[in-house]
């Protein structure tokens, strides 16, 4: 399925992204004004910013944070972003994690995101069922 769902990688822009980004790497503070603070830059670098936001789906589609973490990423990125091309890289990304020698929590959140972001790359609707 990802074989054939390639053409998704044409529609990547480029920018500097964190690579790694879920909430381990973001720290909030207690203020709401204030803003969050990013850390672990061992995998920046240049590459499409939806790797970014579908790591995130990988990490807190499980945990209930989704439907916040969309709302929010939409509010602030500036442009449209199409769902089916963030499951393309969830999904690579959660192959990556269940391939190598990765901690369990992160084969698990792999594992629980998959079913979502699978469906979506054949369902428009199984991505957001997430919320």
């Amino acid at each position: 399925m990802l074989r054939r769902s390639g053409h998704h990688r044409n529609g990547c822009g480029l920018s500097f992204i964190h690579g790694n980004l879920h909430g381990a790497t973001v720290l909030l503070g207690s203020d709401p004004e204030s803003r969050p603070v990013v850390t672990d830059f061992s995998s920046c670098g240049v590459g499409c910013p939806d790797e970014d936001l579908a790591i995130l789906y990988v990490h807190h589609t499980a945990d209930g944070h989704w439907g916040e973490i969309w709302a929010a990423y939409q509010e602030v990125c500036g442009r449209a972003v199409g769902l089916t091309h963030v499951a393309w890289h969830g999904a690579h990304y959660a192959r990556w994690a269940l391939q190598d020698d990765q901690p369990d929590h992160l084969v698990k959140k792999a594992t629980a995101a998959l079913p979502g972001l699978l469906g979506y790359l054949t369902d428009d609707a199984a991505l957001l069922d997430h919320t």
